[in-house]
């Protein structure tokens, strides 16, 4: 059986832009401080594989976008800096402010279309439906600045806690299964689920070459906590199930293709973006016979943004024309 068609959705901090490659995929996103001076919205392109554009403004006027996620039905949410949008996936805006967030990093969306975002500075998790209503404002508190946000089809939440270099997991009605999960990491920012009970996690790390993706089981075992090494500050981080891992490096300005056993495939597989983060893959044919032709990816782009202390804001200069 031929693998279904996907869509690989990329951002990036500097550029405000949303980008489309072609490749075969699944999902995942973030925050900008490799180059953090400016602040950011969000435009759109399009690339093939090869990394030609397609498409430089499918979404535009968001404020530091990070997180970003779809629900399966053609809907794309965007987490800015103090709102969810969401928008489809050609690019319409459904509603541009669908939820007020405190400081939006990570978003995720489960089987019923509820949505979850984090609140980075507030250390918390809030959920809401998929018209926007609340459910619950405070479904899980007493975090240490979450980032990235993953939901499997159990009802399980992970969340990635900065700070703290942990991954919790809670039931997705906000109970506790183990707020320490895994431990032992460097600024986590974005995760991503394979579906087969692996969990992958972009470090963030230190310094410019330090960053690493680990793999672990959903159980907190760990598979290869070193999966890949030597990235330059790895934020988004996205699979596309058929055993490829997508990473954007913000410092970088890249995105890199390798196997889930951590093989490179090509570390340079699109070059020359600005602090790119989220990454996130949905099912979408292509036109051609039988739409056989594999994935388009989305690759979404954003200014940079001015450096913020974790936990606290500042306010934000847009670049001058």
């Amino acid at each position: 059986m031929l693998p279904e068609p996907h869509q690989l959705n990329i951002y990036e901090n500097e550029t405000s832009s949303l980008y489309r490659i072609r490749s075969n995929g699944f999902s995942s996103v973030r925050r900008n401080r490799a180059k953090p001076d400016l602040c950011s919205k969000l435009a759109h392109r399009w690339h093939s594989l090869s990394g030609s554009a397609i498409n430089s403004s499918l979404v535009t006027g968001l404020n530091q976008p990070d997180g970003v996620a779809t629900d399966g039905a053609g809907n794309l949410f965007v987490a800015n800096m103090d709102y969810l949008g969401k928008y489809t996936t050609s690019g319409a805006t459904v509603s541009a402010s669908l939820i007020p967030l405190g400081w939006g990093q990570g978003v995720a969306v489960d089987s019923q279309g509820d949505i979850f975002v984090d609140d980075f500075a507030g250390g918390l998790i809030a959920e809401y439906s998929k018209t926007g209503t609340p459910i619950n404002t405070a479904l899980i508190t007493g975090l240490h600045f979450p980032t990235g946000l993953a939901v499997d089809n159990n009802g399980h939440l992970f969340v990635a806690n900065e700070t703290a270099g942990t991954i919790g997991e809670y039931t997705t009605s906000g109970a506790v299964v183990n707020a320490s999960l895994i431990t032992g990491l460097n600024s986590p920012d974005q995760i991503a689920l394979d579906g087969h009970g692996d969990l992958f996690v972009a470090n963030y790390g230190n310094t410019p070459n330090d960053g690493w993706v680990g793999k672990y089981t959903t159980s907190g075992g760990v598979v290869n906590a070193s999966l890949i090494t030597g990235l330059a500050n790895p934020v988004g981080i996205a699979l596309d199930g058929l055993g490829n891992l997508f990473v954007s490096s913000a410092r970088n300005d890249n995105i890199g293709e390798y196997t889930t056993s951590g093989t490179g495939v090509n570390a340079n597989l699109i070059t020359g973006l600005n602090d790119p983060s989220g990454l996130v893959i949905v099912t979408v044919p292509e036109p051609g016979p039988l739409a056989l032709t594999g994935i388009a990816a989305i690759l979404f782009s954003a200014y940079r943004r001015i450096a913020r202390p974790r936990g606290k804001r500042a306010p934000c200069t847009h670049p001058q024309s």
